[in-house]
């Protein structure tokens, strides 16, 4: 019996702790996360990595290293976008409701993932979630998703570290194989919250000079 109360607690408990940092995570807030993407290739594995910027749950930024050409990608309440660093790439636009992923390659599931809100929201609503306290103190959340919803793209498991005010510090993403690419690891890190200047959530503040626009 006593089993069966605490891990009952234990799981409100880490839907409270993902409900609070939904909240504290929408706050108007500039935060910056490293990140890694590890993808399996057969016996290789492809590594890309590079930095989040967020805004509460509607402006993003993504500096992201790839082993084509390097990009940011990011959205604000106006459109969302795509800088290709090289110069003779054209910046792609498009209208805020369509999700970056549609401007994205088909087969690139990755850098949709790395949408902090989102994330949580999912973990809230489709998860089994369970509840520990780490060492440091900080609240940490393993989710395991329960299926069903048709969404092949979804971490199989989501692993959530936020401190005592709900400002997640880490997330770990594990993702099954989709659409020729291999399982995935997706890693955030928590670096800080500089506040960032106007217009950084808007295309035009990175790249420099005169650059094809391409409006989708």
């Amino acid at each position: 019996m006593f089993v069966a109360i605490f891990w009952n607690s234990g799981n409100a408990y880490a839907m409270q702790v993902v409900e609070r940092s939904i909240q504290t995570m929408a706050a108007l807030v500039d935060r910056q996360y490293s990140f890694v993407i590890e993808t399996k290739l057969g016996a290789s594995v492809e590594r890309s990595e590079g930095d989040l910027f967020v805004r509460g749950s509607g402006e993003i930024a993504i500096r992201a290293e790839r082993q084509d050409v390097d990009l940011w990608v990011g959205k604000n309440s106006q459109e969302s976008w795509v800088v290709p660093t090289h110069r003779l790439l054209p910046v792609i636009t498009e209208e805020p409701g369509m999700l970056i992923e549609k401007i994205l390659p088909e087969q690139d599931t990755s850098l949709p993932l790395l949408r902090v809100t989102s994330t949580l929201q999912r973990m809230k609503d489709a998860y089994e979630l369970t509840y520990r306290e780490t060492e440091g103190g900080l609240d940490e959340v393993t989710g395991v998703f329960r299926g069903g919803l048709g969404d092949e793209t979804w971490p199989t498991s989501v692993v959530l570290k936020a401190d005592e005010a709900g400002v997640v510090t880490s997330l770990v993403m594990h993702c099954p194989a989709f659409r020729g690419a291999g399982e995935r690891s997706v890693v955030l890190q928590l670096l800080g919250s500089e506040p960032k200047p106007d217009g950084f959530y808007h295309h035009q503040a990175h790249h420099a000079g005169r650059r094809v626009i391409e409006r989708r």
